[in-house]
């Protein structure tokens, strides 16, 4: 539980104390429905279960309006706002083993009512916590939340939030928070509206689900080892905070997956929907969950339901078990960066099993500021734990401009011993990388490549990279480049496409670059035309559809 969420429900505590053991009834004996029809409150409570609605354009209360109990909560406990002008402190609801829910509208014909106090909705048992905002201001200046749904027992806590609803929290970052703490779901759903601050989910399972409005703050969902997804069909995000302060990325939409002895499956799903924020900022999923094999954990960017932009990177790190998963089949990202780390546009890490990325169309574009600073990757693979790393590419554009600057990679730079196999492909699409920094003046060849294997010290692995199409443009870097030893198995199948190698510096940059044993001849596809179809051989190795200038063998002494 959140402390903000723990301070809500202190207040409402407060609220139920023995002093109040009476009820207070200001709208008279509680019905299945009780209005309030008057102008003028300081506080409103009821300990029964009732539906209280507010009727009256012109009411204004100063204080609390609390509804139903946790102990004798035997009846839903509801507060519906069909007309008001100011209600100035909590609204709080709870009950046991029925629903407790907020059922909010805007105030008035002309839009100027303002609910300035928190919202929370509170089911200790079974009943499910239910926050319904379908319209209406809600300013909170204190340090709780704007809007809360809190489920301790076995019921969901749920979220919707539609029409013209404005919800900001001004001081706590987080405006709305769906927590279950419980055994049942945490759900969050946004078709229209606006909220400035913290969109945040947590349980054992659930869901954000975004398909129209604009938030401007973040998105947050917390797994403990259940299934969790966060949807974004529609609408537009604004990065305004760190929605996950665990570690050394900023990121605006973040899905952290935890829980032992689970199998949970993670997503990120986003067709249609717009997210824009600042320089260095991460869409991503983070798991460290105790798993069995089998758990996935998976983002996937479309373009099918509307235009999707994103001014974000995209990384999913999976510490233990369970495989990393990129898609990216269209759409336009654009990354940019002024750290001097690495950097890349997509990234998949996986500590146990595979990780891949598949790029089959869109536009993403990774670019370092300066240029002659950062490190810059488009696509990257890494398989930790021995599994396999795979990154392929059927279509789409990959722009990459970094210091040094890499297009698609499997493995890391680290001196590591415990990479797993890697597969390279490349079927289709455009591929420019461009290396802007100071090394390419220098006297000896730098790394950056189009594609590119660093797996230098793990042995016995089996390496693949194969191009059938597409077009691969390197400035100032080479076009194909692996790094092996002697225990690793290597092979480059070239069978058709366009390679061009550009190299300013002083030393020259080449197509297809190796370093270690001698790799299986490989004969031209067929299909490819004689005025495409030019072959030469590094190190035994046949390769067709480049010009023979551009192939060329790198060995570098290890």
């Amino acid at each position: 539980m959140s402390a903000t969420s723990a301070l809500a429900l202190t207040v409402f505590a407060i609220a139920m104390t023995a002093e109040d053991a009476r009820a207070d009834d200001e709208c008279g004996q509680p019905t299945s429905v009780t209005y309030c029809n008057g102008a003028a409150y300081n506080d409103i409570t009821y300990q029964s279960g009732t539906n209280l609605v507010l009727n009256n354009a012109a009411m204004v209360v100063i204080g609390d309006i609390n509804v139903g109990s946790g102990i004798l909560g035997a009846k839903p406990a509801t507060i519906t706002t069909t007309s008001y002008l100011s209600l100035g402190g909590a609204l709080n609801v709870i009950s046991m083993n029925t629903d407790a829910s907020l059922q909010i509208t805007e105030g008035s014909s002309d839009g100027s009512s303002i609910i300035a106090g928190p919202l929370t909705a509170t089911t200790t048992g079974r009943g499910n916590a239910i926050a319904n905002i379908q319209g209406g201001t809600i300013s909170v200046t204190d340090f709780y939340n704007a809007v809360t749904a809190l489920a301790q027992g076995s019921g969901d806590a749920i979220v919707n939030i539609s029409g013209n609803a404005s919800i900001e929290a001004e001081i706590s970052k987080t405006a709305i928070l769906a927590n279950n703490t419980g055994s049942g779901a945490a759900n969050i759903s946004m078709t229209a509206g606006n909220v400035a601050g913290i969109v945040e989910a947590r349980g054992i399972d659930g869901s954000i689900d975004i398909s129209g409005g604009e938030i401007t703050g973040g998105i947050i969902a917390a797994s403990d080892g259940g299934d969790f997804s966060i949807s974004l069909t529609g609408g537009t995000l604004t990065y305004l905070y760190d929605v996950f302060e665990d570690d050394d990325f900023d990121e605006v939409i973040a899905l952290d997956v935890g829980g032992n002895g689970s199998v949970p499956h993670s997503s990120i799903h986003i067709d249609g929907a717009t997210v824009r924020s600042s320089t260095n900022v991460f869409i991503g999923i983070f798991s460290d969950a105790t798993t069995v094999s089998g758990s996935t954990n998976k983002i996937v960017i479309d373009n099918t339901s509307g235009e999707t932009y994103l001014e974000t990177a995209v990384l999913v790190d999976v510490d233990r078990a369970g495989t990393a998963t990129i898609e990216f089949n269209g759409g336009a990202l654009y990354y940019t960066t002024t750290n001097s780390q690495i950097n890349a546009a997509l990234s998949a890490f996986a500590d146990e099993e595979d990780a891949s990325v598949t790029i089959k169309g869109g536009t993403i574009s990774a670019v370092g500021i300066p240029s002659q600073r950062p490190l810059m990757i488009g696509a990257q693979a890494v398989s930790f734990g021995g599994s396999m790393a795979t990154v392929s590419m059927s279509g789409g554009e990959v722009i990459v401009t970094g210091a040094k600057a890499y297009g698609l990679m499997t493995q890391d730079f680290e001196t590591f011993n415990g990479f797993g196999d890697s597969t390279l492909s490349m079927t289709g699409g455009t591929l420019r990388v461009t290396a802007a920094g100071p090394d390419v003046t220098g006297e000896l060849i730098v790394d950056s490549s189009a594609i590119y294997i660093p797996s230098k010290n793990t042995p016995g692995l089996n390496n693949k990279i194969s191009v059938s199409g597409g077009t691969i443009t390197a400035t100032n870097a080479n076009g194909i480049l692996a790094y092996v030893n002697d225990d690793t198995t290597t092979t480059i199948d070239l069978t058709s496409g366009n390679l061009t190698v550009d190299y300013k510096g002083v030393h020259e940059g080449y197509g297809v670059a190796i370093s270690g044993p001698t790799m299986p001849d490989k004969s031209s596809a067929s299909g490819v035309t004689e005025v495409a179809r030019f072959i030469c051989t590094v190190w035994g190795v046949s390769l067709s559809g480049f010009p023979p200038r551009l192939c060329r063998h790198h060995h570098r002494r290890q």
